[in-house]
């Protein structure tokens, strides 16, 4: 399956692609646990999130690479789990 993705933009300058799986919008899991300051993605992943989805998503040079996305159950569970100021100020939203 190979999914186009969307950019979500923080005030902070950093971006998280989106994919549209079958109507349901997934975040691709390595720009979240960077955006939120966790270092060790697959570790994390395996803590708090239960539904990883594997998918091909295509980069600007027309490439598909294999990434993890994430359901919104499991970006508000890493959310929650961080301690930096990043997570702090979006539960605050």
């Amino acid at each position: 399956m190979t999914a186009k993705t969307k950019l979500f933009t923080r005030e902070e300058k950093k971006t998280i692609r989106t994919v549209d799986l079958d109507g349901v919008l997934h975040y691709v899991a390595v720009d979240v646990c960077k955006l939120l300051g966790h270092t060790s993605v697959p570790r994390v992943l395996k803590t708090f999130c239960n539904q990883t989805t594997m998918v091909q998503v295509t980069n600007l040079r027309g490439v598909a690479v294999p990434m993890k996305v994430i359901p919104k159950q499991d970006l508000i569970r890493l959310i929650l789990a961080s301690r930096n100021s990043v997570g702090s100020r979006i539960q605050q939203d």
